[in-house]
């Protein structure tokens, strides 16, 4: 591992690079130069990192990062707040994120905000590595120091505050913005060992810009001692945190595509092997479904990470492992929860959406044999066929509440391949690695809307909402019960059952039929 940064900088300075303030910024940027120009030591001021890249591509900004030369931001930033509060302008308080080698931080940063944008102000650094370990020492630095530790060349840009110039000390961080490549300051694998992290943040920005990383970088991300550190020397949070980011930017396709290019699956699931995972159908699931909710509209941005992942775990959805306690679990739910460490809420989005999902198409279709419907019709249309459909629709939409639409994408993805055993993903294994035409989408799509359609017009859309007609309490009065029990729920069930049969019904009329039913003996 490198154990100091030299380099023999450029000039840092290029003229023909403009970056245009708006007023905010431009009056930020005077009340931090006045308090720069007052103090003692002056100080040299560089906006630093994202803010500039974004600045130069014309993207806007509302966090900026102010790296200092000589002093801490803390000690810098209660000079600020004095200089405000002189000035009659409003100040707000300084929260200083303290040095914690455990989350990277190894020098404090000071946080505050100025005009209505958060400024992180932090001094210019130099790092050092050790070999086990992707979080670095840090101590002060020159600005080339500081442009050469950071991850590529387009994130390593300044702009001196005094000057009012962008500073390239990498020599490449311009060429590389106007040319679209990611390319890292120092020799790519040397970087990627000292913090493996950045192979993931190079598919994330790769994707979320469109660029193209240099081949270099492409090579040293897929080498083999690389994608191992990345197994071991990085948190599972941080993984997981990537992953998101990929998801929630604007070409997921393309991130997860450069993920299997790279044979990166292995440690982004934290799986020992993923040899038998077929990456190719997986991710032409995600891009289909992509196409199918941007053409459908689905702005929810938890429903739409929701559902690309579901989309990518759904040839394993069958699939299970023993978990810590030695019971067994679905392999996406390991993935998700312990693999990824997302949020609950999202492992149990995906549960519901594949575990659910069969039985929406069944109903959908109308392609069940009723084995979770019992069937009696001689108490009447509830029980018919049809009745039995509806009533499976009705239930299943229930459990998936508000996911009700992304799963019904999900069911057009499973439609073709609906008989292959769930247990086993060697069957995917022969689907084609190339997403489907247009033609396909668009009978997909047209499938998707007849489907809602169908929801709607049996008037089950919000059906997850209801509450049911008559209670536990209610219940018990209409049979005489002394106590509640297994029972009580599925009499409740039956009450749910007769409401998705008429979603315009009325509590008595509901309450009649319950008595009615059980005076005559007729069971379920």
């Amino acid at each position: 591992m490198s154990t100091g940064r030299t380099t023999s900088a450029p000039p840092p300075i290029y003229s023909n690079a403009k970056l245009e303030l708006n007023e905010t910024e431009r009056q930020i940027f005077d009340d931090l130069l006045q308090v720069a120009i007052n103090k003692s030591a002056p100080t040299t001021l560089r906006a630093a990192g994202g803010w500039v890249r974004d600045k130069l591509m014309g993207h806007a900004s509302l966090d900026i990062d102010i790296a200092l030369d000589n002093q801490l931001g803390k000690d810098f930033a209660e000079s600020v707040n004095e200089y405000l509060a002189a000035h009659h302008q409003e100040t707000h308080k300084v929260a200083v994120i303290m040095s914690n080698p455990e989350q990277s931080k190894h020098l404090e940063t000071a946080r505050m905000r100025i005009r209505g944008i958060w400024l992180d102000l932090v001094n210019l650094r130099s790092e050092q590595y050790a070999k086990d370990s992707r979080i670095p020492s840090m101590s002060f630095g020159t600005p080339e120091q500081d442009a050469m530790r950071r991850d590529f060349t387009i994130n390593a840009l300044f702009y001196n505050i005094n000057s009012g110039e962008v500073e390239d000390f990498t020599g490449k961080g311009i060429d590389d913005l106007k040319a679209g490549v990611i390319r890292t300051p120092l020799p790519p694998k040397e970087t990627f060992l000292d913090d493996p992290l950045r192979v993931l943040r190079a598919v994330r920005f790769s994707a979320r810009f469109g660029f193209q990383p240099e081949a270099s970088l492409l090579e040293a991300a897929a080498d083999d001692e690389v994608r191992e550190a990345l197994g071991h020397k990085v948190s599972r949070e941080r993984i997981g945190a990537e992953l998101e980011g990929m998801l929630k930017g604007p070409d997921p396709v393309g991130a997860i595509r450069l993920l299997d290019k790279l044979r990166l699956f292995e440690a982004v699931w934290g799986l020992e092997s993923t040899a038998g995972f077929p990456a190719d159908a997986a991710t032409v699931l995600m891009e289909t479904t992509h196409q199918l909710m941007n053409q459908l509209n689905s702005e929810d941005e938890s429903e739409r990470r929701q559902c690309l992942l579901a989309a990518l775990l759904l040839p394993i959805r069958g699939i299970q492992i023993s978990n810590a306690k030695g019971k067994p679990q679905p392999l996406y739910n390991h993935i998700i929860k312990d693999s990824l460490k997302w949020r609950s809420k999202d492992a149990d989005a995906v549960d519901v959406l594949l575990s659910n999902v069969p039985s929406l198409l069944a109903a959908l279709t109308n392609d069940n044999d009723g084995s979770s419907i019992r069937h009696n019709k001689s108490s009447g249309d509830i029980y018919s066929s049809l009745g039995s459909q509806k009533i499976l629709l009705g239930r299943t939409i229930r459990r998936l509440k508000h996911l009700w639409k992304p799963a019904l994408i999900i069911a057009a993805l499973l439609e073709p391949h609906k008989d292959i055993p769930p247990d086993t993903i060697q069957p995917w294994l022969h689907l084609p690695s190339t997403p489907p035409d247009n033609d396909t989408i668009k009978r997909m799509l047209e499938k998707c809307k007849t489907w809602e359609a169908a929801v709607t017009a049996f008037g089950l859309d919000t059906c997850y909402e209801w509450k049911p007609m008559m209670d536990g309490k209610a219940v018990m009065t209409a049979l005489g019960m002394k106590q509640g029990g297994p029972r009580l729920g599925a009499l409740i069930d039956e009450v749910i059952d007769w409401q998705i049969m008429h979603p315009n019904g009325t509590m008595e009329q509901c309450r009649d039929w319950f008595v009615e039913k059980h005076s005559t003996g007729v069971e379920m």
